[in-house]
């Protein structure tokens, strides 16, 4: 799944949201999704620690709502446990 990620981001942040959108919580790339949604969290925490008068220099984001990303992660978590109990 990671490897759209490794070649070309913006095709893997496309799909990724058109999955979201579509609710295909199993399509999604979870470990880089997940990965992303940290450093987009890092970089606006790193932005607001900035001297007043200096900006920090714009950072293209995907940007995914908190509560879709826990629906996907709960979704995954919830098919690994059946997975285990089949």
């Amino acid at each position: 799944m990671g490897k759209l990620y490794n070649t070309d981001i913006v095709a893997w942040a496309e799909e990724q949201a058109a999955f979201l959108r579509r609710g295909e919580w199993s399509s999604l790339d979870i470990a880089n999704l997940a990965q992303e949604i940290e450093d987009v969290g890092k970089k606006r925490a790193a932005r607001t620690e900035q001297p007043a008068g200096r900006s920090a220099e714009p950072i293209a984001q995907v940007a995914v709502p908190a509560w879709v990303a826990r629906q996907a992660l709960a979704f995954h978590h919830d098919s690994s446990a059946a997975l285990d109990r089949a």
